[in-house]
């Protein structure tokens, strides 16, 4: 049972081992070699058939044209000779109709023209514009794995799916891997209710991640690392950010947020609308299933709140729906953001 266990959580991370393992990422390429063969042998035999096609309709046209061709010189020729013996009977060389002594200065009673006008004669046919093959060709860089270097190298932050969450592989520390999910994946509140003690200890969410989430991930949560979070307050307001705490599944710090998002330096001064705008607001748009653009969570306080209706209330930073992020937050009880969860796994 044990050993089945492993052999599932192998498969599960073998997506994210293939960019880190020497020998996971030579087995790789050795199955990207072999389905390269299968899919050139196959592409070559499409070819084939494609080239066969088009060189029958470049016959067909051209026996077409051929024939078309033949119609028309025979159909010249045959005017080209009426009209010449017309011409000799006096008659008019377009009609056969006689037109007298005065032929040539008078126009023909039944067409009108004149015998000196020009024979009109059908047009030539036009040569065929023959279909040119052009081969397809394999596309090479679907058969190239690409490591984790070289993904740092061109600027890119590396994709996996795992568990059946698309996560974007955001730092590497020794054999640990931060992941964050690359879509929302679902709206749920900060906290289930609107009260003004909450930090990100206690509230609903933490609790949902690291419970029913956790166990979504099936195997792959035997790989997930318990990770100790500080939680600093809020940098802008000062809202009391709670205790250290020990997550296996979290929300992103602002911190964390511009680590691995950018730093701009806005951060450094309060905005009057407690948010900022930067030139790293693509980079931190998130969408859903159907490419939305959604508000997600971090797991920072934002600030204390007050309404006429409910009083004062805790509040939670987050990412609004244009990348821009939101430092004064929401209170924990708005039920219209998202949730991008994190982890640290053990290669």
């Amino acid at each position: 049972m044990a050993e089945e266990m492993n052999m599932a959580l192998d498969e599960a991370l073998a997506p994210l081992r293939e960019l880190f393992d020497s020998k996971a990422k030579t087995e790789k390429q050795a199955k990207l070699q072999e389905m390269r063969q299968v899919d050139e042998e196959k592409l070559k035999s499409e070819n084939d058939k494609a080239k066969a096609i088009v060189e029958a309709k470049c016959i067909q046209l051209q026996q077409q044209y051929d024939v078309d061709y033949r119609i028309w010189q025979d159909r010249v020729h045959e005017l080209k000779a009426q009209s010449k013996a017309w011409k000799t009977q006096s008659l008019c060389p377009h009609c056969g109709e006689s037109m007298g002594l005065f032929r040539f200065f008078v126009s023909c009673k039944e067409c009108k023209k004149k015998a000196s006008e020009q024979l009109p004669l059908p047009l030539e046919p036009q040569e065929p514009q023959l279909p040119t093959f052009i081969p397809n060709k394999l596309d090479e860089s679907n058969y190239i794995l690409k490591d984790y270097e070289s993904y740092v190298r061109s600027g890119e932050k590396p994709r996996v799916t795992i568990a059946g969450i698309d996560w974007v592989i955001l730092d590497v520390q020794g054999k640990k891997v931060l992941l964050i999910a690359e879509k929302v994946l679902e709206k749920r509140p900060y906290h289930q209710y609107r009260r003004n003690d909450i930090t990100w200890e206690s509230c609903t969410l933490r609790r949902y991640l690291n419970d029913e989430f956790y166990n979504k991930l099936g195997v792959v949560k035997d790989a997930v690392a318990e990770t100790r979070n500080s939680n600093p307050n809020n940098l802008w307001y000062g809202t009391n950010g709670g205790n250290v705490t020990i997550d296996k599944v979290f929300l992103l710090s602002l911190d964390e947020l511009v680590k691995y998002f950018g730093d701009s330096g806005k951060f450094r001064s309060k905005s009057t609308d407690g948010e900022v705008y930067d030139e790293h607001n693509v980079a931190r748009i998130a969408k859903d299933s159907r490419g939305e653009a959604r508000m997600w969570w971090l797991r920072s306080p934002g600030e204390h709140m007050f309404n006429f209706k409910d009083g004062f209330g805790s509040g939670a930073a987050g990412v609004k729906y244009g990348g821009a992020v939101d430092v004064y937050g929401n209170g924990v009880d708005y039920d219209d953001s998202y949730i991008r969860p994190a982890l640290w796994l053990n290669l």
